[in-house]
């Protein structure tokens, strides 16, 4: 199914393309190279979670959770092609492919689709679509397509993975839009999208268990070892399930209030995110030391998503709603 995309026809001018980037960095001394270091990080899991985060817990609880679910389920969605794929990182096509060694920790494994391109497309342009506006539509789509070109210009994921984790994202967008509306009409609505999208992140990891994947060795060193490519499965798998239980939970459960001032909501953002930052930035570890690594990066990920969703909402309604202040 995925072959077309292997051949040389295909792959060619797509590797030409990223000669071209290459060049221009090394003509410009890689003075730009920073730049798109920091476009790229809008595709990564910190940046998204802190704005919907905003969302969520101080403008419109609707709106975050779309954000998260289609966040969530557009990344499961980027895995299993990812894993059924199994397509090689532009360097491992090319030896004339050089990537910015700034971003190589995070662009390890299999390529097609860019996972950071699906994501900026699932959250920025869920908020095009949230907020259609002169201003925020082209604004929203600007940083879609920096945040896919610095994927090219570092040199880590070629023209088609990048188109097609716009396509995915705008997919399962669309279709995670229409379904959270149609659930409202309908008593169970909630709980089928919470089965649906739990089935969808198990339902990726019982694949990955199952599936084999290729074991191509160079000079005797395996090109990807798929045991490490699982652990972003488990990842995204763990966000993914954590968005949807923990939607479910608060809604079912919590139903915490909106702030009623923009200080209010301020202080409440303030608040909130930062055991938000601190568990993104010092917790994998644990959980790994703890669970494995699979495991263990599933509940990491399953924390963060289920804070922004359960744990801080319980703060909001049984311990803020009690000062005065935020009467």
């Amino acid at each position: 199914m995925f072959g077309i995309l292997k051949t040389p026809e295909v792959l060619d001018f797509q590797i030409d393309y990223l000669i071209l980037l290459q060049n221009f960095r090394t003509l410009t001394g890689g003075k730009f190279d920073e730049l798109f270091v920091f476009i790229t990080r809008f595709g990564e899991i910190l940046i998204p979670l802190v704005i919907i985060a905003i969302f969520y817990w101080c403008l419109n609880k609707k709106q975050g959770a779309f954000l998260l679910l289609s966040t969530g389920i557009a990344e499961v969605f980027n895995q299993f092609l990812k894993m059924t794929a199994c397509i090689y990182r532009p360097w491992i096509l090319s030896s004339r492919i050089q990537p910015s060694a700034e971003v190589l920790k995070t662009a390890g494994g299999y390529s097609f689709p860019s996972g950071h391109t699906t994501m900026a497309t699932s959250l920025f342009g869920g908020i095009a679509l949230l907020k259609p506006t002169k201003l925020i539509i082209p604004l929203m789509l600007v940083i879609i397509f920096l945040v896919a070109l610095s994927r090219n210009y570092l040199g880590v994921h070629t023209i088609q993975d990048v188109v097609f984790g716009f396509l995915i994202s705008l997919v399962v967008m669309l279709t995670m839009f229409c379904a959270l509306k149609k659930a409202e009409k309908y008593k169970y609505g909630d709980l089928i999208i919470f089965l649906l999208g739990s089935f969808c992140a198990f339902g990726l990891l019982l694949y990955i268990h199952f599936k084999s994947f290729p074991l191509d060795y160079v000079n005797g060193e395996l090109l990807v070892n798929p045991e490490k490519m699982k652990s972003s499965s488990y990842l995204y798998a763990g966000y993914a399930f954590g968005a949807f239980l923990g939607w479910f939970t608060e809604k079912k459960l919590i139903n915490f209030e909106l702030p009623k001032t923009k200080k209010e909501g301020i202080i409440r953002f303030l608040i909130g995110i930062v055991p938000l930052i601190i568990l993104l930035s010092h917790s994998r570890d644990g959980f790994i030391l703890a669970l494995g690594k699979n495991w263990g990066t599933f509940l990491n990920f399953f924390a963060f998503s289920f804070y922004v969703t359960v744990l801080y909402p319980l703060v909001i309604k049984f311990g803020l709603s009690k000062i005065k202040f935020f009467r």
